[in-house]
Parts: structure tokens; C-alpha cells; sequence
């Protein structure tokens, strides 16, 4: 990942509230901030990221090459979803 989509990736993220709905200011920025990343970033690598929850780290993964994503999930189940993804 270059150092510029890192950069366009940390100006994006807000904070998550879990009662938050799709028409609330924060979610319809985090939605545009996303939709600018992709537009800018365009690339057919694997996009991998995590979130802290009260039971610990969770990943998440979109292959836009396959249009294919995972979520909510382990890193060994990550690790297995990426090494299909050179399996096919």
C-alpha cells in the first residue's frame, strides 16, 4: 500500500458508533470518504483492514479484481480467504 493511500485512509476514518444509521452525517462522510480512497487508489490489490471490538480485532478484506469481500473475521480465516484467492 503507498504511503498516499495510507495517508487518504486515515483522513477518511471516523469514529464507529454502533447505532448509527445510514443517513447520519458521519456514516454519509465515511461513505464518501471511501467512494475518494477507491476513486484515487484504483488498483487491483487486495484491500485488507481490522476494527477493535469488545471481543477483540476483526478483519476485513474486498478483492476488486473479484469483486469478492470477507468481514468480521479471524486473521487465519483472512490468511485462507487471500491464498483462494490464488487458488482458483
Amino acid at each position: 500500500m503507498s504511503a498516499e493511500q495510507k495517508q487518504l485512509e486515515k483522513l477518511y476514518r471516523l469514529p464507529h458508533r454502533k447505532d448509527a444509521n445510514a443517513s447520519e452525517p458521519s456514516t454519509v462522510l465515511q461513505k464518501m470518504g471511501q467512494s475518494l480512497i477507491q476513486f484515487f487508489t484504483d488498483t487491483q490489490q487486495v484491500r485488507i483492514w481490522t476494527k477493535e471490538t469488545s471481543k477483540g480485532k476483526v478483519w476485513f478484506a474486498y478483492d476488486p479484481m473479484l469483486d469478492r469481500k470477507i468481514s468480521h473475521v479471524s486473521e487465519d480465516d483472512l490468511r485462507t480467504w487471500i491464498e483462494g484467492r490464488y487458488h482458483q
